[in-house]
């Protein structure tokens, strides 16, 4: 069983306008305006501090090694519920990845308006994010459960994977 999570995005008079349960990622993230992005991040309604960035990357132990790992997150080894937050080209070098317990609420909010502000759920289930809205993440209490007849090694998938996108590339060209 691996966790998910619960993603809400609220009016600033605490509506819910969409709801969403994500086994991967939930990524805030600018639309086409190039301009950057200034988000507040909040870990358990603690502020953590401003992002100027492209955007963040909420992802499960599932989504670790998707669209995380490619901002430049961890990868988590399978049985860790977790919760991983990765600032998308992060424009200075604070710009970490943050790896919280599952149980911690994830609040993001605009520090300046942005008019194409977007929030995406595992790559498909997107939204817009309204003036003053604001997108919390926190562990789902529905779980989805993976059946494997012959469980691989976990780092050898990793290393194949790699390997072989490494080879698709070099046959295209």
């Amino acid at each position: 069983e691996r966790m998910t999570l619960q993603v809400d995005i609220q009016d600033e008079s605490g509506n819910v306008l969409f709801s969403k349960t994500a086994i991967n990622d939930c990524v805030l993230t600018r639309g086409t305006l190039a301009k950057v992005a200034y988000i507040n991040l909040f870990i358990n309604e603690a502020f953590v501090d401003t992002y100027p960035c492209d955007g963040i990357v909420v992802s499960t132990q599932t989504g670790s090694t998707a669209y995380s790992l490619s901002a430049g997150g961890p990868i988590v080894e399978p049985g860790n519920d977790i919760i991983v937050i990765t600032p998308i080209c992060a424009h200075y070098t604070d710009g970490r990845a943050i790896v919280a317990r599952s149980t911690s609420k994830i609040e993001m909010e605009m520090c300046r308006q942005h008019n194409q502000m977007y929030v995406t759920c595992d790559g498909y289930a997107n939204f817009q994010l309204p003036e003053k809205g604001k997108v919390t993440c926190s562990k789902s209490d529905k779980k989805i459960r993976i059946i494997r007849i012959d469980p691989p090694n976990f780092y050898e998938a990793i290393r194949k994977k790699a390997s072989e996108r490494r080879e698709r590339v070099l046959h295209e060209k």
